[in-house]
């Protein structure tokens, strides 16, 4: 029954992707994500060139925005924290995350040059292309173009585009040692590699939220510091948690009660 199973899903999967429509699972869009620290780290292993294997390891224990990582400087990461500064954040304030363990000890052995952690190719970066937005006298917002600038990190769309030829490999490739590694992750075991399906960038971040609140067991409001989050609603929608472990625990009161 598993092996049928197996085969159904990485069918699947394969045409998915044959067919370029590798997209977001879950609610409402949401990347996918895993609750324990093996199938990322079999993700990684899977992406081509060390820069972007550290892009995604600093993305997943520093649970950042891919953006705010690749606008990491060798200062932002020195000591007992990661800054992730606000011009480059989603929300546009100043966050600092403490540094696992596992992330010093892999920052202190990388070789990052004084500056940017992940600068662009190129003395001069990248061209990039600026965008604004209006309302015009309909009400449609409209997206115009504006001045370009030398980039001088990496892009989003590079690393996206990284990850999509890794999770490309894990689902199509022939190779059965690919089956044999994802059999020995209990997580993703029975969907096998349609497991993969639906990962992004940000993955990483939605990963390392799920394994500090459901595997390490931390409060939610713990997590919500190394996320940001400030609305415990968001971070519940963020995590997928559905509350049913609380409806466990509402019964065994009431039969602890009437015992």
């Amino acid at each position: 029954m598993f092996d049928t199973f197996a085969i159904k899903m990485r069918s699947v999967a394969s045409t998915a992707v044959q067919q370029k429509v590798i997209t977001r699972r879950g609610r409402e869009g949401s990347a996918t994500a895993f609750k324990t620290v093996a199938p990322i780290e079999f993700l990684i292993d899977n992406i081509r060139l060390q820069i972007n294997r550290d892009i995604a390891t600093v993305a997943y224990w520093g649970a950042g925005r891919i953006e705010a990582v690749l606008w990491l400087t060798d200062r932002d990461v020195q000591g007992d924290f990661i800054r992730f500064r606000k011009a480059h954040s989603k929300t546009k304030r100043y966050h600092q995350v403490p540094k696992s363990g596992l992330l010093a000890q892999y920052l202190a052995g990388s070789e990052f040059a004084p500056g940017y952690l992940f600068p662009a190719k190129g003395k001069k970066g990248r061209k990039t292309q600026r965008y604004f937005y209006r309302t015009d006298e309909q009400g449609q917002r409209q997206k115009l173009k504006g001045t370009t600038y030398d980039r001088p990190v990496r892009t989003a769309s590079g690393f996206d585009y990284a990850l999509g030829q890794a999770v490309r490999r894990i689902m199509c490739n022939d190779d059965p040692r690919i089956d044999a590694q994802i059999a020995a992750i209990p997580e993703i075991q029975r969907l096998g590699r349609g497991a993969f399906f639906g990962v992004s960038s940000h993955t990483f971040r939605r990963s390392q939220a799920q394994y500090l609140f459901y595997t390490l067991d931390w409060e939610a409001t713990e997590v919500m510091q190394i996320t940001g989050h400030r609305s415990l609603d968001a971070f519940y929608h963020y995590i997928d948690f559905h509350g049913k472990d609380l409806v466990e625990r509402m019964q065994a009161i009431t039969r602890s009660m009437v015992q």
